[in-house]
């Protein structure tokens, strides 16, 4: 599915690139393993124990884990996968389907962006992410409906409050997959 984000960045800080790999479901930086040892002991325990499977294809738990779950064992003896809890994507593109979104454009400063805020062409997207050195954070499933469309514009409001004119924020329309 594809999923209308605006991305806020300063481009003196973070390019718009590491601002967004940060949410791919790849990126290898950010893996947290998921441990499932438990999950996998409690079900081979049963497996292994019913008659009816006594003669199971798996020869061991070990097996079982990886051929029925898809986990390999770690160094620690525990099962599980490794990922990213940020994940948002697998893959992105500037624009894509909603290319032009912002009056027209791909982007825009954070003067333009508050012109449009403020106007009737104002539309919601999905999500925003706001990205900084000194925050992150991500607002997800804004919804288009006219209900939505004053809280959406408070969002954003108040994602932008407190940054300075004279630095160089960018906001970008960006089509994310997953």
């Amino acid at each position: 599915m594809h999923y209308l984000y605006i991305l806020i960045h300063n481009n003196d800080k973070i390019s718009r690139e590491n601002a967004l790999e940060l949410y791919s479901y790849d990126n290898s930086d950010m893996f947290e393993f998921e441990d499932r040892t438990s999950t996998v002991k409690e079900m081979w325990a049963e497996w292994d124990k019913n008659e009816e499977s006594k003669n199971h294809k798996y020869k061991s738990e070990e097996e079982f884990a990886e051929k029925w779950f898809g986990y390999s064992k770690t160094e620690k003896g525990e099962y599980g996968f490794y990922w990213n809890p940020k994940e948002l994507f697998d893959w992105y593109a500037i624009g894509g389907r909603w290319e032009g979104f912002l009056n027209g454009k791909n982007e825009m400063n954070l003067k333009e962006f508050k012109e449009w805020l403020d106007s009737d062409k104002f539309s919601s997207p999905y999500g925003l992410i706001f990205n900084s050195s000194e925050n992150e954070f991500v607002i997800r499933n804004i919804k288009d409906e006219e209900e939505y469309k004053e809280n959406a514009r408070e969002a954003f409001k108040y994602a932008i409050k407190d940054l300075d004119e004279n630095e160089d924020w960018c906001f970008t329309v960006v089509d994310l997959h997953n």
